[in-house]
């Protein structure tokens, strides 16, 4: 079964060489589906009740392209429920990362 290739439309700019104007504009980009068993969001292998893996360089790409920023812990926890958030905040922080401060590594 093939599945889609992921469209993502982002912002660019092309410049005529002889004017040297730019003139802005979109293009799309095409990202490779998850693999197969994996987090279609992410990428990575996980329950569906836990959170999103926010160091994945794949849900890095798709939220971006979503959201037009970087994502952090509190959106990869985003769908979870409130004690499972608990959980992994509390685990986050003792490991060191700034959860609150948008951090998804420890400092």
């Amino acid at each position: 079964m093939t599945r889609p290739m992921i469209p993502i439309e982002t912002k660019m700019s092309t410049v005529d060489l002889t004017t040297g104007e730019e003139t802005p504009g979109t293009t799309t980009m095409f990202m490779m589906p998850a693999a197969p068993g994996k987090c279609e969001m992410c990428g990575s292998e996980h329950e569906p009740e836990l959170p999103h893996n926010a160091q994945s360089l794949f849900y890095a790409v798709r939220f971006n392209a979503e959201h037009g920023r970087a994502p952090n812990w509190l959106d990869a926890m985003e769908h979870c429920t409130q004690e499972m958030k608990d959980l992994w905040t509390a685990a986050l922080i003792e490991r060191g990362v700034d959860v609150f401060g948008g951090k998804v590594n420890p400092s």
